[in-house]
């Protein structure tokens, strides 16, 4: 009956505590009394009516008829709380003695005291029992001599119990008891839970101030943890009380330290860290190492998604890190379905964790996962059957995350976290490489997403906008291809009249123009990539985006402000580069159109260079850097043909390029003389198309 009774009650207070360490927010019972109080009582509860109900089962077996009538059960119930109460009542007051009055007498002398004072906390336990029964009407009165002696002959008894449970149960029961009594311990004496269920003290159990501090616990400044009430665990020695001397109780000692919660949990943060180095220094590609990666990664995730505050730090520290080590030895030729479809699943994990985690510090951590994921989506379709089940499922479950994090930036758990969830969304996108229409409308996605955010009054919000809305422009031109459905370019539409609107220099803010400047050339390749090869379609594009270059020529040098000049200047010759590119591909079916488009473009090039050549004169080193970078690259646009050469290699042209050369920056005669020797290799008789001439 005493065995089951300690096996309720410890199970009972270890699921209580493990209870009220994952829960967010601590009831009030709980920051009254305290976690570890709460659960021994939860426990005791539960404990009496086991060892009546243990004792009474065990003597029905035995051929001994018992009274189950409700009044029977209700006074045998009764009579074991009172005595059990006493019994834990007395034994904490005995071990608050022991504890206070062992140390000064020395090591030699511990062992009888601790005989003495748990022997006499039990006689006194049965005593205070015995005298609440009375108290109660749960006992006939009796002397003090007839007492004594009841009280003595159930402390044998619970002596003689205690060794028959031991040799009855064996020694894995007592360690399942020792391992029960650890795992509670270490959960009481943690400092109070604080909001995310993790530990208020900024130096956590892993050892480093600072490092993953959690949120501080809820309650008055300078509170400290309340006093455990204690457990009595009926005879858990050897022999009549105890260990054979000094050697049990410094061995014990030594116990105590390892399973104290920092010095437990400091060790599993070493040997987690411990693996993924190791890990790092198998080679990499290798099946063996990918497939015992993942496996890390599996338990990691389970910690990270699970609610023990140590776990989840230790977890989060290392779980960016051994995905990045998975993505960086991702191989194609090592996989099998088995990897691909583990892969699936911890995406999806992972995907999970991020909508379920509320802590920042974890969350911040968490988002630096995603791009690697992008890049392991890359490698693994590369060598998928496009359209197979694998395939659809794996880009299913990576649209998925895309849209959790494009969730996460609009809407943040973490309004500080946002522009980092934006920046997750983005870096994913880029990684993954494919043209499918989910990554497509991804991507269309973050251009809505950045667009409105232009026009918001919010200043983190614009600057956020401003900054990603030609980068996914971008992405989306790196997805075009002839296969957009008109659903799609429908879709787009009030992005292009977006753009078209405001590629307007006057009439436009800064904030607003820039942006739009650095979007335009990735819209005309989405628009030329989603044409087709078609010549026709090619040529009529061509002729729109190169009157588009030229209404942008003025503005490079006459716009007031020189941030929008060299936006400006550096938006017309992207788009003259496909402007150029396309004249090619279409010049051998000039015969079909009857305006050379070559000729346009190399005469739009051509009236560019005074532009360009004015913003040669400028003082700044970075702005007249910038202007001979933009210089270098228009002339290399113009082809090597002797009409040309005679320009550029004109005295009026190299005389300000050679004047430059004595520019106080040491950093302007260096790009002066590249451009010049490329002037000279591409325009002068030497070169195609030149003449003795120049």
């Amino acid at each position: 009956a005493m065995g089951t009774a300690g096996a309720v009650f410890r199970m009972t207070r270890l699921a209580t505590l493990s209870r009220l360490a994952s829960t967010p927010n601590p009831g009030i019972l709980t920051q009254l009394i305290g976690a570890g109080r709460l659960a021994s009582l939860t426990g005791f509860a539960l404990e009496a009516p086991a060892f009546t109900l243990a004792g009474r089962l065990g003597s029905e077996a035995l051929g001994r008829r018992q009274d189950w009538t409700g009044a029977a059960l209700g006074r045998d119930f009764a009579s074991s709380y009172l005595v059990l109460g006493g019994l834990k009542l007395a034994g904490w007051a005995s071990g608050a003695a022991y504890r206070r009055y062992a140390n000064p007498v020395g090591v030699v002398r511990e062992r009888p005291l601790q005989t003495l004072f748990q022997q006499g906390g039990m006689l006194t336990g049965i005593l205070l029992g015995h005298a609440l029964e009375e108290y109660f009407g749960l006992r006939r009165p009796q002397d003090g001599a007839t007492t004594l002696t009841d009280s003595l002959a159930m402390l044998l008894q619970f002596n003689v119990a205690g060794r028959l449970t031991r040799q009855a149960f064996g020694t894995r029961f007592a360690a399942w008891e020792r391992g029960l009594d650890s795992r509670a311990e270490m959960l009481s004496q943690g400092p109070p839970l604080g909001r995310f269920g993790n530990f208020g003290s900024t130096a956590t159990a892993l050892g480093r101030p600072g490092d993953w501090a959690p949120i501080p616990a809820a309650g008055p400044r300078g509170a400290v943890p309340v006093p455990e009430l204690p457990t009595l665990v009926f005879m858990t020695g050897k022999g009549r009380g105890g260990g054979s001397g000094p050697q049990d109780l410094e061995a014990a000692r030594r116990l105590r330290l390892e399973i104290a919660p920092e010095e437990a949990w400091r060790r599993r943060a070493e040997q987690t860290a411990d693996y993924v180095a190791r890990l790092k220094s198998l080679p990499t590609g290798r099946r063996e190492t990918l497939e015992e990666a993942q496996q890390g990664l599996e338990l990691l995730g389970g910690w990270a998604a699970g609610r023990d505050g140590f776990r989840k730090a230790i977890a989060f520290r290392h779980y960016p890190e051994l995905w990045k080590l998975l993505a960086d030895g991702w191989n194609p030729a090592s996989l099998n379905a088995a990897m691909t479809e583990s892969f699936r699943v911890q995406v999806d994990r992972y995907r999970e964790l991020l909508g379920a985690e509320r802590n920042p510090r974890f969350l911040h951590a968490a988002l630096e996962v995603s791009p690697q994921i992008g890049r392991i989506y890359s490698h693994t379709r590369a060598v998928l059957i496009e359209g197979s089940p694998r395939e659809r499922d794996l880009s299913e479950s990576l649209e998925s995350l895309l849209a959790v994090l494009r969730t996460g930036a609009e809407s943040p758990k973490v309004p500080e976290l946002r522009s980092r969830y934006l920046e997750a969304f983005h870096d994913t996108l880029n990684n993954s490489v494919g043209d499918s229409l989910g990554l497509v409308r991804e991507a269309h996605a973050g251009i809505r997403l950045a667009r409105r955010w232009m026009l918001e009054t919010d200043a983190e919000r614009r600057a956020l906008g401003g900054n990603y809305f030609p980068q996914f422009w971008r992405r989306l031109a790196e997805r075009a291809h002839p296969g957009f459905n008109e659903a799609v370019m429908e879709e787009l539409r009030e992005e292009i009249v977006f753009l078209q609107r405001h590629l307007q220099p006057y009439r436009v803010s800064q904030e607003i123009l820039i942006p739009t400047l650095r979007a335009f050339p990735h819209y005309a390749e989405t628009v030329y990539q989603s044409a087709g090869p078609a010549p026709g379609n090619t040529f009529m594009l061509t002729q729109v985006f190169l009157a588009q270059a030229g209404s942008l020529r003025p503005w490079i040098t006459e716009h007031a402000d020189p941030q929008v000049r060299a936006e400006c200047g550096r938006t017309y010759l992207r788009l003259m580069d496909q402007v150029q590119a396309r004249a090619a591909e279409i010049l051998e079916h000039e015969r079909l159109f009857p305006v050379s488009i070559n000729q346009k473009v190399v005469q739009e090039l051509t009236e560019a260079l005074g532009p360009f050549t004015l913003r040669l004169k400028a003082q700044e080193a970075e702005a007249l850097l910038q202007a001979l970078r933009d210089y270098q690259e228009l002339v290399l646009l113009l082809p090597p043909r002797p009409d040309l050469a005679g320009d550029l290699l004109s005295e009026t042209n190299l005389k300000p390029l050679m004047r430059l050369q004595y520019h106080p920056d040491p950093r302007i005669r260096p790009a002066v003389e590249e451009l010049l020797v490329k002037l000279l290799h591409r325009f002068s008789a030497a070169a195609p198309g030149g003449s003795s001439s120049n």
